[in-house]
This record gives C-alpha cells, sequence and structure tokens, in this order.
C-alpha cells in the first residue's frame, strides 16, 4: 500500500457503509461476510470472529454454519470495545475533493461537517437571508454582498431602502430613474418625475389637431401646429360643417323619439282614466263650525283627488244670512274649487266633470244627493240624518267623537270580515281553494281598511302584517295545507332545554354533547311510550259537590 499514489490509496480505503476515506488500512476490521468496515459490530461464542451485526444476524436467521470456523451452533453478542476501535479510526472530510484537510476519528466526522456548528468551511450551509441557495461556508461572505437577492441595498438613484431581489422592479416605478426623451429632442435623460412636464412642452411631442372633434384625426408635432392650421383651413372647414349637420340630424332623431314616448305615455294615461270605473266616496265633517260661522268665515275641507292621478279638489262651505239676527235664517253654499295638483301637466284641459256631495245633518229629513259641475259652483240644501241613525250615534258615543253613521258601520263591518277572515285561517281542515278564497278576502279586506278616511289611513302606513295576510299565508297555504300546525313553541322549548344543558356542563365540549343529546333523542322518539287514556273513576265527585264537601271537612 505503500507504494501506491495518494489517489489509489483513498480509492483503496473507502468505506461504502460510512461513506468515508480511511486514512489507515483496512484489513484489520473488516467484515468477512460484506467485506467493508465493520458496523456496530457483533463477536460470535465459537471462534470470536468480528461480524456487522447485519451480516451475522442473516445468518443466523438462515441457520447457517459460522462463515470462519463453520460451527454449526453459535451465538453472536455485541462487541462494544471493538465498535470503539472501529470509531477511532481516522479518515478524511467528505469534502476533500474541495479541499478540505482535515483528518480525524469517525466519531468527529459528522460533528466537522454540521453546517450549523461544524468547522469544516468546504461544506454547504444555507444562506442566512431565505433566499434558498446553498453556498459553501467560505463563499458566504461574498455571497451575502453580491449575489443574494434578499440582501439589503438601496436604490442608487431615490436612496430608497430595498433588497437587490427588489431593485429590478423598483426601477420600473423609480420617480429618480434616468429616462431619455421618447421624442428625441435632445434634452438627454430626464428623472422619471420630469418626464411628464416635459412632454407637456416638448416641440417634437405627438399632439391632436384643434378639430380633432371635427373628424381631422392625423397626430402632428407641437411646433408645426400652426403650420398644419393654416395648410388646412379649407378641409377644416368642410369637416365642421359635416360635423354640425350630422349632430343637428342626431338631435332631432331623438327629440322625435322623445315625443313618442311622451305620446305613448298619454294614451296609457287615457286608458287609464278611462278604466276608473268607480272612485272610493271621500268622507268629511264639518268641524269647528260654529268657530267658523260666528267669524262669517268660510269652512274649506281637506284636498282630495277625483280619482288615482286626477284632478285636485277643494270643498268650500259658506254660511249667507237669508233672515238675518240671533234666531234668523240662514243657507249653506257648497262650492268646488279646482286646486294646483301635481298631474295638471298630464291631465286634459278644459274637462267637466260631475261629483256627487251628500250632505249629512241631524233632522228628521231624509238624506238626498245633489250632483255637481266640476266647471261651477253650487247650492246645496241641508239634509237630516235619520232617526235611527241619531239614536245609534247617542248609544255609542259617536257624536261627541265626531264620528259619522257610515263610518261607525265600516268599522263594524271592518270588525267582522276580519273575524271571518281569521276563523278561515286558522281552520284545521281547509277546502281546496281556500288558499284563492283567503288572497281575495284579505284583499277586499285591506282595501276597506283603507276606505275609512277619519282616523287618517293611507296606504303608505300598512303594517307588514296586512301584506302577510293578503299574500304570505296564502303561498303558505297552497305549499303545506295549513298553517294551524305551525308554531314556534316546540323550538323555544327546545332552545331551554339546551340552554339549561349548556350552562350546567362541566364538559370542555358542552355543545358537541347537546348534538349527541338531540340525536339520541331523535333515534329513540319512534320507540317513545304511548300515552294510556285515562278515565275518572267518579265523575259526580268533580262536578256534583263531593270534592266540596271533602274539602269543608278538612
Amino acid at each position: 500500500m505503500e507504494g501506491k499514489s495518494p489517489l489509489k490509496r483513498l480509492a483503496a480505503n473507502w468505506s461504502e457503509t460510512y461513506g468515508y476515506h480511511f486514512v489507515a488500512s483496512l484489513t484489520d476490521v473488516t467484515c468477512p461476510i460484506c467485506h467493508d468496515v465493520i458496523k456496530d459490530a457483533h463477536v460470535t461464542s465459537c471462534c470470536e470472529g468480528h461480524f456487522c451485526e447485519h451480516c451475522i444476524n442473516r445468518i443466523l436467521y438462515s441457520k447457517d454454519s459460522c462463515p470462519l470456523c463453520r460451527e454449526k451452533i453459535f451465538e453472536a453478542v455485541p462487541s462494544k470495545k471493538y465498535s470503539l476501535k472501529v470509531q477511532s479510526l481516522e479518515v478524511y472530510c467528505k469534502m476533500i475533493c474541495r479541499g478540505c484537510p482535515w483528518t480525524g476519528p469517525l466519531r468527529d466526522a459528522t460533528a466537522h461537517l454540521d453546517a450549523k456548528g461544524g468547522s469544516c468551511r468546504f461544506v454547504d450551509v444555507e444562506c442566512p437571508n431565505k433566499c434558498g441557495a446553498q453556498i459553501i461556508r467560505d463563499s458566504l461572505p461574498l455571497h451575502l454582498q453580491v449575489a443574494c437577492s434578499k440582501s439589503e441595498s438601496s436604490c442608487p438613484y431615490c436612496r430608497e431602502k430595498l433588497t437587490k431581489g427588489d431593485l429590478t422592479r423598483h426601477w420600473t416605478n423609480c420617480p429618480s430613474y434616468p429616462l431619455p426623451c421618447p421624442n428625441l429632442c435632445g434634452v438627454g435623460t430626464l428623472k422619471r418625475c420630469q418626464m411628464e412636464p416635459h412632454l407637456q412642452e416638448c416641440p417634437f411631442h405627438p399632439v391632436e389637431c384643434e378639430f380633432f372633434h371635427a373628424g381631422c384625426t392625423g397626430k402632428i408635432k407641437r411646433r408645426d401646429v400652426s403650420k398644419h392650421a393654416e395648410e388646412s383651413t379649407q378641409a377644416h372647414l368642410t369637416l365642421l360643417s359635416a360635423s354640425v349637420a350630422k349632430r343637428f340630424e342626431q338631435q332631432e332623431k331623438r327629440l322625435r323619439k322623445k315625443d313618442e314616448e311622451i305620446e305613448e305615455l298619454r294614451s296609457e294615461l287615457r286608458k287609464l282614466q278611462v278604466s276608473i270605473i268607480t272612485v272610493p266616496p271621500v268622507e268629511f265633517i264639518l268641524s269647528d263650525r260654529v268657530q267658523h260661522f260666528r267669524d262669517n268665515s268660510d269652512w274649506f275641507s281637506p284636498d282630495f283627488h277625483t280619482h288615482w292621478g286626477g284632478y285636485l279638489l277643494c270643498l268650500q262651505v259658506t254660511r249667507e244670512p237669508v233672515v238675518p239676527g240671533p234666531r234668523g235664517t240662514y243657507r249653506l253654499t257648497l262650492s268646488l274649487k279646482v286646486k294646483e295638483g301635481k298631474n295638471d301637466a298630464v291631465l286634459p284641459w278644459p274637462r267637466r266633470s260631475t261629483v256627487s256631495i251628500l250632505v249629512v245633518t241631524h233632522g228628521n229629513t231624509i238624506p238626498k244627493t245633489t250632483a255637481v259641475s266640476l266647471s261651477r259652483a253650487a247650492t246645496l240644501p241641508l239634509v237630516t240624518l235619520p232617526s235611527e241613525y241619531r239614536d245609534r250615534e247617542a248609544r255609542h258615543g259617536l257624536a261627541s267623537h265626531g264620528r259619522t253613521a257610515a263610518v261607525h258601520q265600516g268599522s263594524m263591518k271592518l270588525w267582522k270580515d276580519f273575524e271571518v277572515l281569521y276563523n278561515l285561517i286558522s281552520s284545521e281542515t281547509l277546502p281546496p281553494n281556500a288558499a284563492d278564497d283567503i288572497h281575495l278576502k284579505g284583499k277586499r279586506w285591506v282595501e276597506l281598511f283603507l276606505k275609512i278616511k277619519s282616523d287618517g289611513r293611507q296606504k303608505k302606513f300598512m303594517t307588514p302584517y296586512m301584506h302577510a295576510m293578503v299574500y304570505h299565508v296564502p303561498d303558505a297555504i297552497r305549499r303545506f295545507g295549513n298553517i294551524k300546525h305551525f308554531s314556534c313553541q316546540g323550538v323555544e322549548n327546545h332552545n331551554d332545554e339546551s340552554k339549561c344543558n349548556y350552562f350546567s356542563s362541566n364538559h370542555w365540549d358542552a355543545p358537541a354533547e347537546i348534538m349527541m343529546v338531540d340525536h339520541r333523542l331523535e333515534l329513540l322518539q319512534k320507540y317513545a311510550r304511548e300515552k294510556r287514556q285515562y278515565t275518572k273513576r267518579s265523575a259526580e265527585y268533580w262536578h256534583e259537590g263531593g270534592i266540596q264537601e271533602t274539602r269543608s271537612q278538612m
């Protein structure tokens, strides 16, 4: 071995098991089976031969004889003394190919090559800046200074602190990065932040013609604008006249389209006016009439419309003396006043319509109806309220509250219709067409509710429950048959029980325990015991006084 070259010596002393080149010869520490350096040495009981643990265990498992003495029966036990001898053999560093001169015991080789605390200068280590590169430990300072993309640096133009990997991306937006003028005007390089103001004044920068909106699409240099305007005067005038004519034509088309839309809206409005057959009556109470007549002032009713989207009117009541004096005779004059409304712009004028006025007072005559034209005032005689209406007002106190008999009748009908509707909705057995019937009755009930004007009810003040009664309740009945069996009582009881179980539990996962209880109850629900029918032994005891006698004797 002494006559061999260093490379051949290294090749002869190579151990595949350990992956190192040994300094000394390996003849005394070679396993007779694998012919490599012994690993985890074991000694045999027959001839005290040394083998690798893996090799001798394979022989024992196959029940073969000893490879050295051919003994059939033998045992193998670990040899710590021989293992220490192997670990004390000197080896070369694995990085000897990179120039590492280290030699030392086999047991110190792993610590020498450790990337974090080892002493080998040629081992690969990870960049401390987490750039992902693996570098030789000796070259790490040069990598951090030159090649690491995560090392801190600064822009040479704006002095902003950033990493080297972000430097190239930063230059695409750096305000101080030098750029040449794109028009090659000869100004040299400018900072990016100075480029935009320069282009606003650069004589070589292309700009649009002043008549671009008229159709001159050519772009010219800023210094040639005056020259272009002088040379293209005739062309600009031609384009301008054509542009004006085109815009005028477009404006006419838009106006014609708007006129057609207005005419369509007017025709639809006429159809709506024709479709209105009946208008609900409007009721007024002559309030503060004594004070008005004492001051010789007129009384005006609240404003009302002839129909939806119609004319806005007002009723005026004037008292005119026929025979003056405290006990004289007076005549009430009723006149309709047409007021300015929000729909006057779309209504036809002049328009002559007829309005029927019913004047009711306390007396002994029968009510009468008089038709009044919109275009003239009318003097109407007062009619009296029948005695049956006066007696009903006296019984219910409606006269003191300013309510008329018509309003009272409407309120009574409102409650009666609601009772019928409620009984129909809450019924457990419903006919097949119950949903449509409830929808129609609910809609009529809401319309009746809106007709009673004495309390200032309007459509915008309707509660959401009315909408649900007319639309959502019929829809639920169509889907589920009836809504009687729907109730929140079971949900509330379940929530109360779950809350008690949650706060009384001492487990860390109380919600999961509650869900498991619910699951068990759901599975065992069909096995619940049926309740037995209970009948009282003596019904007379509870109903005919027996219980009272028993209690009196206590």
